[in-house]
């Protein structure tokens, strides 16, 4: 589209900052909202945010990631993320994702050899089963370990072994 829509920045600021107070998901500051509305593209995390703030959904979240910023869906290896996949499949709100969040880092590391590491799919197929914050948590425990390796590494170093 090539056509100027003349959009009022300032309405939409403003409808957004209201959104997101009634969906109780805080902004570090208004500039924030107005940088996005002006921006042609966000930073994931910032994905996430509008997700929680304007109560998108699992499918919705996940448009925005492959449509909009033209990357992967949902990274099931990534604890965050892993975390917002599961707060938008349950309809849970931004405090729900913090809390989570606070949990996992409470969590212990684990050790965890490479070799015995499942593929991105065997992740993925595990995490869209998980029905329950305990047994999300015991998920999140097998991605938190002492590897300076990324657990994203895995799948492409066992393709190239």
């Amino acid at each position: 589209m090539t056509d100027n829509f003349n959009i009022d920045i300032k309405e939409y600021k403003e409808k957004i900052i209201e959104i997101f107070a009634q969906n109780e998901v805080p902004l570090s500051n208004e500039q924030l909202v107005k940088n996005w509305l002006q921006q042609t593209s966000v930073r994931r995390e910032v994905v996430f945010l509008l997700g929680f703030g304007l109560k998108m959904t699992l499918e919705e979240v996940s448009d925005c990631l492959k449509k909009w910023l033209k990357e992967r869906d949902f990274n099931p290896k990534c604890p965050m993320e892993s975390i917002c996949y599961y707060c938008f499949k349950n309809n849970l709100n931004h405090s729900d994702m913090l809390r989570l969040e606070k949990a996992f880092d409470d969590l212990q590391i684990t050790e965890q050899s490479s070799s015995s590491e499942p593929g991105t799919k065997e992740y993925l197929d595990e995490l869209e089963d998980i029905q329950s914050e305990l047994r999300l948590l015991k998920y999140l425990a097998k991605l938190k370990n002492t590897n300076k390796k990324s657990l994203n590494s895995v799948t492409s170093h066992k393709i190239l072994e």
